[in-house]
C-alpha cells in the first residue's frame, strides 16, 4: 500500500510540475507579445515599405516590382505624400501606343490595400512627368508640355506646373509664372522645406544647354532663378536634381567623367555660408555601368529612391537606406578638416 501511495504522489508530483512548466511558458508567452517591439515597429512602417517583400536595406533593390517598376519605362522616382498613402511617378508605356505621351500615374492606400495603378485626373492629355510633392502635401509639382496660355499651342519644350489639394482631388494645373518658365526646358522640380525650388533649367556654354538653378520663395512668389555654381554645374549635362529638406546637400545626376558609367549619381553639400562643396560620387553602392538617375528621397529621409536604366529595364526605380548620405558627409567634413 505504501508503494502504492509513493507512486500515486511521484505521479501527483509531475502534474503538478507539468502544470507549473505550461503556466510559466504561458505567462513568458503573453509578456513577450505585450513587449515586442517588432510588433509596434511593424505597425508605425510607412504603409508604402507593403510594396516590397522587405524593407530597405543597405544595398539597392527594386522598388514594388510589378506594381510601380514594371515593363513599362518608369522616368522618374516616386514622389510619395507626407502621410505616405499615395504614390504618383511618371511612365512612358511599352509597347509605345500610336501617339506616345509621358503620363503622371498614381497608388494610393484605402482600407482594402493599394489600388491598382491609374492615371492622375490631371495628366493623360499632354506630356507630364516628374512629380514632387510639397512638404504639407498640399501641392504636387511636375512638368509638361501643355500650352502656357489657354488654347495655346503646346509648348515646344517642358515647363514646370502645379496642381494644389481640394475637396475632390486636385486643382486645374497653373504654371509656375514666367519667372520660372519661358521658351526653353524647364523640368524635375524638387522642393526644400521652405519652399524654395531646385529644377533643371536652360543653361548656356553646357551640353545640352541645360543644368540645375534655384530659385527661393519669397512671400509665396518665386524669385528670379539662379544656376549653381560650377560645383554642381559642369560642363556635362547635370540634371534630375533631389534637394534635402534643410537644402545642406543635393543629389543630381551628371554626365561628367570619372564615374562608373553612362551617367552617376553624384552629391554637394551645402556650407553655412551658402557655398556648395565638390561634387562627390555616392559610389559603387549606387552607380554602375548603367546610368542612375532621378534621385528621391522619402517624406521622413529615412529611404533614398533613384532610377536605373538597364538594357533589360530601363527605368526600374530602387530603393535603399538614405544613412549612406551621412556616411558621406561625414567623410567629405573629415577630409575637409585635414586640408585646413
Amino acid at each position: 500500500m505504501s508503494g502504492v501511495r509513493w507512486k500515486d504522489g511521484k505521479i501527483l508530483a509531475c502534474i503538478l510540475l507539468t502544470v507549473l512548466i505550461i503556466s510559466c511558458d504561458f505567462i513568458s508567452e503573453e509578456s513577450g507579445i505585450n513587449d515586442l517591439d517588432g510588433v509596434e515597429a511593424a505597425d508605425s512602417q510607412p504603409f508604402y515599405y507593403q510594396l516590397n517583400p522587405e524593407p530597405p536595406g543597405d544595398m539597392p533593390v527594386i522598388f514594388a516590382p510589378g506594381i510601380i517598376s514594371t515593363g513599362h519605362h518608369e522616368h522618374s522616382a516616386p514622389a510619395i505624400s507626407p502621410d505616405g498613402t499615395e504614390i504618383y511617378w511618371s511612365v512612358w508605356e511599352k509597347p509605345a501606343p500610336t501617339d506616345p505621351i509621358q503620363q503622371i500615374w498614381f497608388i494610393r492606400f484605402q482600407e482594402s490595400g493599394w489600388s491598382k495603378p491609374e492615371t492622375a485626373a490631371f495628366s493623360g492629355v499632354y506630356s507630364d512627368g516628374g512629380p514632387f510633392f510639397s512638404t504639407d502635401g498640399k501641392e504636387l509639382f511636375f512638368y509638361s508640355l501643355r500650352p502656357l496660355e489657354v488654347e495655346g499651342p503646346v509648348s515646344d519644350d517642358n515647363n514646370i506646373w502645379v496642381v494644389g489639394k481640394n475637396e475632390i482631388g486636385w486643382t486645374e494645373p497653373e504654371s509656375l509664372g514666367l519667372e520660372i518658365n519661358d521658351e526653353n526646358l524647364q523640368a524635375m522640380p524638387a522642393l526644400a522645406r521652405n519652399g524654395n525650388l531646385y529644377f533643371i533649367d536652360h543653361l548656356e556654354d553646357v551640353e545640352n544647354e541645360y543644368g540645375i538653378s534655384r530659385s527661393v520663395l519669397k512671400d509665396g512668389e518665386y524669385l528670379e532663378p539662379e544656376a549653381l555654381p560650377v560645383e554642381v554645374n559642369s560642363p556635362y549635362r547635370d540634371w534630375c536634381p533631389c534637394i534635402s529638406p534643410e537644402e545642406d546637400y543635393i543629389v543630381f545626376s551628371s554626365h561628367r567623367p570619372g564615374g562608373y558609367g553612362s551617367g552617376d549619381l553624384y552629391i554637394s553639400f551645402r556650407h553655412d555660408d551658402g557655398s556648395w562643396s565638390k561634387a562627390i560620387n555616392l559610389g559603387e553602392t549606387v552607380n554602375t555601368p548603367s546610368q542612375e538617375r532621378f534621385p528621391m528621397l522619402s517624406p521622413d529621409g529615412m529611404v533614398f529612391f533613384f532610377g536605373r536604366a538597364t538594357e533589360e529595364a530601363y527605368g526600374d526605380i530602387f530603393w535603399v537606406k538614405a544613412d549612406f548620405i551621412e556616411g558621406l558627409r561625414e567623410d567629405y567634413l573629415s577630409k575637409a578638416a585635414r586640408v585646413q
